[in-house]
C-alpha cells in the first residue's frame, strides 16, 4: 500500500464516501499524477474512476493506459463514461486517444468486446468507432 499524503487521504475519502462532484481541495497537476501513480499502484479503480468526476480538468491518459492495460472491460467503460460525462469545454473526453490506445493493444477479441457491449457511451465519433470497426473486421 502506498503512503498518501494528507491531502491525498482527504480525496481518497472523498471518492469513497463524497461529496461527489465537488472540489474540496485543489491539486497541482504534479500532484494529480502522484495520486493517480499511487492510486495505480494500489489497484485502486474504485478510487480512480471516482476521481474523474472531482478533477475532471487534469490529465486522465494515465488511468485511460493502466485501464487499457488491466484489460477489464467493464471498469475500462464505466471510467470511459465517467470521463465523457463530467468533460468540461477544456478537457474533452480524446476519443482519438484512446482509439488509438485500444488499436495498440492489438487485441481483436478485446476490441470486439468492446463493441458489442451495451455501455460504450463514450464512442460518439464516428471516424473512430469506424477505426475499431475496420480493425476488428478481419476476424
Amino acid at each position: 500500500m502506498s503512503n498518501y499524503t494528507d491531502k491525498e487521504e482527504k480525496i481518497i475519502k472523498q471518492c469513497n464516501e463524497g461529496p461527489f462532484y465537488t472540489l474540496i481541495t485543489k491539486l497541482s497537476n504534479d500532484e494529480f499524477d502522484d495520486l493517480v501513480l499511487k492510486l495505480i499502484n494500489d489497484d485502486n479503480s474504485y478510487a480512480l474512476i471516482s476521481l474523474v468526476s472531482i478533477y475532471s480538468d487534469y490529465n486522465r491518459n494515465k488511468i485511460i493506459d493502466f485501464f487499457i492495460d488491466k484489460g477489464d472491460i467493464e471498469l475500462l467503460l464505466g471510467f470511459l463514461d465517467y470521463c465523457n460525462d463530467f468533460s468540461t469545454l477544456n478537457n474533452q473526453l480524446d476519443q482519438k486517444y484512446v482509439v488509438d490506445k485500444l488499436l495498440e493493444k492489438n487485441d481483436k477479441k478485446f476490441i470486439k468486446d468492446i463493441l458489442e457491449s451495451n455501455s460504450i457511451y463514450f464512442l460518439t465519433n464516428t471516424e473512430e468507432k469506424n477505426r475499431l470497426l475496420s480493425f476488428i473486421s478481419t476476424l
